[in-house]
């Protein structure tokens, strides 16, 4: 630990007092409670169809594959480009999306595999903002400031898990389903907003990787290495019953 690291304050809630991830994390608990929030009211929307199960089910998979399937590729984007412009873009592409759900199920002409391939589309941006954001933390606070600023992304995502459905919920049962698309939409602008004014201190990453040697060696350093297998193993045992739970929620 270098001297400056020492001289940092310390303690759980420390990252707060650096403006930038003060406004990012704030930005992303928002966004957060949006996609989860926008979730249930996908699920919803469909609940009383004939097929309502098989569709009900089909939206959390929706939601929740492109992690599965890009989270790698996702980060190794990340690696390579300027993190804050990739998040801006994404939350953009989040708005996009919501507005369409919202504009498109107000009227009335959302069938059951444009609104998963919507999800899917809303998911793959989520896979996206994850991979970005994790490791720009460690440009928001200084080293001895990281642990702190990892348990608060944590406690972040599982605020909104336990908000965003709550808030859909509430939403419903006031107004319908598309106030629910419209609510994710607005959330995104916090973020956006914090991003545009974030002015964000230029990175020397060196020469830009190719994108499939890079891929490669992402997975070579998980396949060796056994505390992130552990991770990931742990994670796996929490987020496959976890996310049948969130899958039967309406």
């Amino acid at each position: 630990m270098t001297q400056s690291d020492q001289s940092e304050p310390s303690g759980p809630f420390a990252p707060f007092q650096r403006r930038a991830f003060r406004w990012l994390w704030t930005g992303m608990v928002l966004a957060s409670i949006g996609f989860w929030a926008q979730t249930v009211g996908a699920q919803w929307l469909f609940i009383n169809d004939p097929n309502a199960a098989t569709i009900v089910s089909l939206v959390q998979t929706a939601a929740t594959l492109p992690m599965v399937l890009f989270a790698l590729a996702a980060g190794v984007l990340s690696d390579a480009f300027d993190r804050r412009r990739l998040m801006l873009y994404v939350q953009l592409y989040f708005a996009a999306v919501s507005t369409l759900l919202c504009v498109l199920t107000w009227l009335g002409a959302m069938p059951p595999l444009l609104l998963l391939a919507l999800v899917f589309a809303n998911g793959v941006g989520s896979a996206m903002l994850v991979s970005t954001w994790q490791p720009l933390l460690t440009e928001l606070v200084p080293r001895s400031q990281l642990a702190a600023a990892i348990r608060l992304d944590m406690v972040s995502v599982n605020v909104a898990r336990a908000i965003g459905p709550a808030i859909a919920g509430l939403v419903i049962a006031a107004w319908g389903v598309p106030p629910v698309f419209a609510i994710n939409a607005a959330l995104t602008l916090f973020l956006i907003v914090a991003l545009i004014a974030w002015r964000r201190k230029p990175v020397d990453t060196g020469p830009r990787e190719r994108f499939l040697p890079a891929l490669r060696t992402g997975g070579r350093y998980v396949r060796h290495e056994p505390v992130v297998r552990l991770i990931l193993a742990r994670l796996a045992v929490f987020v496959a019953p976890a996310t049948a739970m969130w899958a039967l929620l309406p």
